[in-house]
C-alpha cells in the first residue's frame, strides 16, 4: 500500500504514466496476481512451524525453475555456463541456509508453501523481464504490479472477511508512518524499480540468479545490525554465491574452464567441514538448568552462574509438545506461587543457541537442585525465538543505572508481559517479574531506570518510569517471578 501510494504522485508529475495494450495488461495482471499469491504462500510456512531458514532454503530454490522458465515462456538459451552457475549459486544457497537450520520435525505439507514461493517467484522474474520487453517501461511495471497485488491481498482479505486494512491504518501513528515510508521506499519500491530496469537487458535467468544475494546481503545486515552470528557455513555460501557473478571470460582467460567451478564447489565444501569443526564452541557439554514461566506462552531462562561453562544470560520463547504443554499449563495453574524449572540433558550451549537446536530434558515443579518434584521426563524443548543470549564479559562492569530487557505482550493488561534483570557482573542478582506498559517497547529491548542503583531490583506491584531511546515508559510492575542472588556473588 505504501509503496503504491509513493509512486502515484510520481507517476503523475513525471507524466510517466501510460495505459497498457491489452497484451501488457493481461501480462500486468498476472504478475500483481502473483506477487499478492507471493505475499501469503511466503508466509505460510513459517506460520506453520517451519525454521526461517527452511523457509528461505526453500523460496530460493526460484532460480532453478527460472532457468526451465525462461526457455519456455522467453525463449532464451540455455547452455552449459548457466547450468553450472545455478549448481555454484544453489551450493552456496544450501551453505547460508544449513547455517540456520534447526534439528526439530515438522509436517512435511508445511513445505509446500514455501516451495510454492519459489515457483512464483520464478513465474515473476520471466514475466517482468518479457513486460520489459513488451515496451512496458520501469515505472509501469512497477505501478501496475503494486496496484494488482495490493488489490487481489485486498480482495483475499474481504472474502476471508477479515477488515486488516481499516484495523491497520486506525493504530498507526506518526512514528510508524515514517518507518513504513522508508521501508516502501528504500527497502520495497528503490529495488523493484532498479530490477525492472536491469530486465531490460539481462536474461531472466541471469537476473534469478542474481537475487541470490538476497538471502546473502540479509544475513550480512543482520550480522551488522543485529550481532548475528555468520558461522563458516555462511562463508563458504557467501564466496559461492558471489562467484556466479564472475563472468566465465575471467576464468577463461587464465585456460580455466566450467569443470574449475566445479572443482571450487568441491573445494569450497571441504573447507566448510574443517572450518565448521573450528568455529564450534569451545565450552564443554553441560547440564543448564532452566527457569520456566509463563501462564500462555512459555519461557525459559538459563539459570547463570559467572564461571565457565554457566556465564550466559539466555532467555528464550519455547514450544513443547501438546501433553507436556498441558501438564506445564494445568499444574502451573494450580501451584501458582511455585516456580518451574527444565534440566536439559548435557549440552554445548551457545551452539545450541546459534543453531537453534531442539534439547531434551526434565521439567520440575520446584527448583531441580532444592527438592523440586519432576513432572515430565525427557521432554523435547523447540526454541522459537531467542529474546537474549549474552556471554558475561571477565572485565565488565556495572551500568550505573539499572536495566531490565522487556518481552512478551507488554501493551496487553490481559496477556502477559515480561521484564528481567540485566546481569553484569559479580556480584548481581538474577530478576523477573510480570510488568505492563502503555508504551510500545519492542521485544529485546533494554529498559534504563536512571536513578536507580543497580543492585536494587525493581518492585512488585508498583507503578515505575523507565527510559529507553529518549523515551520515557511508564510502567506497571506485577508478580515477581523468579529472585536469585546466591548462584551469582
Amino acid at each position: 500500500l505504501f509503496r503504491l501510494l509513493l509512486q502515484i504522485p510520481v507517476m503523475l508529475v513525471s507524466k510517466k504514466f501510460e495505459l497498457p495494450t491489452r497484451k501488457q495488461l493481461l501480462l500486468m495482471i498476472s504478475i500483481g496476481i502473483l506477487g499478492g499469491a507471493l505475499q501469503l504462500s511466503e508466509f505460510s510456512g513459517i506460520a506453520s512451524g517451519v525454521p526461517v531458514a527452511v523457509v528461505t532454503f526453500l523460496v530460493y530454490t526460484h532460480p532453478v525453475w527460472t532457468l526451465v522458465l525462461s526457455r519456455v515462456i522467453n525463449q532464451e538459451e540455455l547452455n552449459l555456463e548457466s547450468v553450472v552457475r545455478l549448481l555454484i549459486g544453489f551450493t552456496g544457497l544450501v551453505f547460508i541456509s544449513r547455517s540456520q537450520w534447526s534439528q526439530h520435525t515438522y509436517p512435511l505439507v508445511a513445505l509446500v508453501p514455501a516451495l510454492t514461493s519459489g515457483l512464483i517467484i520464478a513465474l515473476w522474474v520471466t514475466l517482468s523481464n518479457k513486460a520489459k520487453k513488451e515496451g512496458l517501461s520501469t515505472w509501469s511495471i512497477s505501478f501496475y504490479y503494486d496496484l494488482i497485488a495490493f488489490m487481489s491481498l485486498g480482495a483475499f482479505a474481504i472474502i476471508r472477511g477479515q477488515h486488516v486494512l481499516s484495523d491497520f491504518s486506525w493504530l498507526l501513528d506518526a512514528a510508524h508512518v515514517a518507518k513504513m515510508i522508508f521501508y516502501a521506499l528504500f527497502i520495497g519500491l528503490l529495488p523493484n524499480l532498479l530490477f525492472y530496469h536491469g530486465s531490460l537487458k539481462t536474461p531472466a535467468r541471469s537476473a534469478g540468479l542474481a537475487l541470490l544475494l538476497e538471502p546473502l546481503v540479509a544475513s550480512l545486515t543482520a550480522w551488522w545490525v543485529r550481532g548475528d552470528r555468520l558461522s563458516s557455513w555462511f562463508i563458504c555460501g557467501a564466496i559461492l554465491i558471489l562467484l556466479t557473478g564472475v563472468p566465465m571470460t575471467f576464468f577463461k582467460k587464465f585456460r580455466l574452464s566450467s569443470i574449475t567451478f566445479f572443482a571450487i564447489a568441491t573445494l569450497g565444501l571441504a573447507l566448510n567441514f574443517v572450518s565448521t569443526a573450528c568455529a564450534k564452541s569451545d565450552d564443554p557439554p553441560a547440564t543448564h538448568g532452566m527457569l520456566v514461566f509463563g501462564d500462555r506462552e512459555i519461557y525459559f531462562s538459563h539459570l547463570p552462574m559467572f564461571h565457565n561453562p554457566h556465564d550466559y544470560q539466555v532467555i528464550m520463547k519455547i514450544e513443547l509438545p501438546a501433553r507436556p504443554q498441558a501438564v506445564y499449563f494445568a499444574d502451573a495453574k494450580t501451584h501458582p506461587h511455585e516456580i518451574y524449572t527444565f534440566v536439559p540433558k548435557p549440552m554445548v550451549l551457545p551452539d545450541i543457541i546459534a543453531q537453534k537446536i531442539n534439547f531434551a530434558g526434565d521439567l520440575y515443579r520446584g527448583h531441580f537442585e532444592q527438592g523440586g518434584t519432576i513432572l515430565l521426563h525427557d521432554v523435547e524443548a523447540k526454541i522459537s525465538n531467542v529474546i537474549m543470549f549474552r556471554k558475561f564479559a571477565p572485565a565488565a562492569s556495572h551500568p550505573p543505572q539499572l536495566q531490565y530487557v522487556f518481552f512478551g505482550q507488554t501493551r496487553d493488561h490481559n496477556g502477559e508481559g515480561w521484564a528481567a534483570h540485566v546481569i553484569a557482573h559479580a556480584p548481581d542478582f538474577d530478576h523477573i517479574l510480570k510488568i505492563t506498559t502503555a508504551a510500545a517497547v519492542p521485544e529485546g529491548e533494554i529498559v534504563d531506570f536512571t536513578g536507580v542503583e543497580n543492585q536494587k531490583r525493581l518492585p512488585s506491584d508498583n507503578l515505575v518510569t523507565g527510559q529507553s531511546e529518549g523515551r520515557v515508559i511508564p510502567i506497571s510492575t506485577g508478580q515477581s517471578k523468579y529472585l536469585e542472588y546466591d548462584d551469582l556473588n
